[in-house]
């Protein structure tokens, strides 16, 4: 985060949504202030996810996505 507020980094890429965060909320903040702020595109591979393109990774599909992530978090923890 340090880079991105220092303007060092311009974009984050990762394999899938989930690689971002698995709390529903706290990714939500990160697509729609936190990155948008610092003028971060993010790009999500395997979830067709480019925020340099109007449609991609709209809010529907990613709120799904995150509930299925942190749904999947939680429940693999609990049989740790």
């Amino acid at each position: 985060m340090q880079d991105i507020t220092d303007g060092k980094i311009n974009c984050v890429i990762v394999k899938d949504l989930s690689r971002l965060g698995r709390e529903y909320i706290e990714t939500g903040r990160y697509l729609r202030r936190v990155f948008p702020t610092y003028g971060v595109r993010f790009i999500a591979i395997t979830d067709n996810i480019d925020t340099a393109h109007e449609g991609s990774g709209d809010d529907l599909t990613v709120s799904v996505k995150n509930i299925m992530n942190e749904a999947y978090h939680h429940s693999a923890a609990e049989h740790d």
